[in-house]
């Protein structure tokens, strides 16, 4: 009775917990995000401390994070805008296009529409409509028109909510950054009295730190140049934005599968919209899914080898936690988290059984 008790005492905690971090996702995600951030960085900190401040060290690395984030989004923003000011007749480019690949290709479609048509009618006809009785008015629900006025207001806060936790995640950053050894120090202090505690605390910490920078650069990495090339062979394609889809391709290649894939799919309708072809546009997104498959098999592991040895599985199954949990942040953030577990959990003999479970 009592193990039961506990377990179920276990699992309410669990639940209490899950429903706290979605609840209180404003708050968490920026601040995991900035602690992985930081620890991405902290080595290029220590390394500019030998010849200055670690404050001044500190600000220098954001200054330079938020400038290059900056040249980024104003390097596109022309795009960006020209983008946002050609949906609507791109949307209605993009109909007329799909209706014409329909109507190419209607004959089994148009078959099922006379049938649904004609059991659509039997239906009807055996069906006795209610009459309406006398001195009653019929009511008829009329659904009010879309409001563009308050999609624009709320996606404008949308953006602005972005912008704010980016600034607060930047500032997080420098913090940690420019603090030090404080942290550490705090966490060794607290591991317990003895030494041999100490000593696993302190090999934690550093290993967690160089295994997430290490993920952290290969993500980086990995993504630059797959946006690099993405954008590369588009603008041979002649393909419009290929800018703003090189930054997509290589941010959403931190989601492994997904992320491809929906870069893939997004690219196969833009340029079925551009140029009106199925098989130049399909041509075009394979194209994509294949740079995104050569990076990942052949060129990072000649360049980086194995940086975080964890189980295909396990981190697919991250992917889905962390994004049910955080939505999109969440999954760009799984790897970082899954590295940082997975580096506790083999420094920790209690957790040797999830650490098997995680390694590859």
């Amino acid at each position: 009775m009592v193990g039961l008790q506990g377990y179920a005492i276990t699992g309410i905690a669990a639940v209490l917990i899950l429903w706290a971090l979605h609840f209180a996702r404003g708050f968490f995600v920026p601040l995991v995000a900035g602690v992985v951030v930081a620890l991405a960085l902290a080595p290029l900190v220590r390394r500019l401390e030998r010849i200055m401040r670690r404050w001044l060290a500190s600000a220098l690395v954001v200054l330079a994070l938020v400038g290059l984030m900056g040249f980024t989004a104003y390097s596109l923003s022309d795009e960006a805008s020209e983008a946002v000011a050609g949906l609507p007749a791109a949307t209605r480019t993009l109909r007329q296009t799909l209706r014409g690949v329909v109507n190419r290709s209607e004959g089994a479609l148009s078959q099922l529409q006379r049938a649904a048509t004609e059991l659509q009618k039997t239906a009807s006809d055996s069906t006795e409509r209610p009459t309406t009785p006398s001195g009653v008015t019929p009511v008829q629900v009329v659904e009010p028109p879309l409001d563009l006025s308050n999609l624009v207001w709320f996606g404008s806060q949308g953006v602005l909510g972005i912008l704010g936790s980016v600034i607060l995640i930047c500032f997080l950053v420098y913090f940690l950054l420019a603090s030090g050894e404080l942290f550490k120090s705090k966490l060794v202090k607290l591991s317990g009295d003895r030494l041999s505690q100490r000593k696993i605390t302190v090999q934690v910490i550093e290993q967690i730190g160089d295994r997430v920078a290490q993920s952290m650069l290969h993500l980086m990495f990995a993504g630059i140049l797959v946006g690099l090339c993405t954008w590369g062979i588009l603008a041979w394609f002649d393909v419009r934005y290929a800018g703003l889809w090189g930054l997509s391709a290589g941010v959403l290649n931190a989601v492994p599968y997904l992320g491809p894939a929906v870069v893939a799919a997004g690219l196969f309708l833009a340029t079925l919209l551009q140029f009106g072809d199925v098989y130049q546009a399909g041509m075009i997104s394979l194209v994509s899914l294949v740079v995104t498959t050569i990076e990942g098999s052949l060129l990072t592991p000649i360049v980086f080898g194995k940086s975080v040895a964890l189980n295909p599985v396990a981190v697919f199954v991250s992917f889905m936690f962390w994004g049910w949990l955080w939505g999109i942040p969440g999954m760009l953030l799984a790897l970082p988290l899954l590295t940082i577990i997975s580096t506790i959990a083999q420094s920790v003999e209690d957790l040797a059984p999830l650490a098997e479970l995680l390694s590859d």
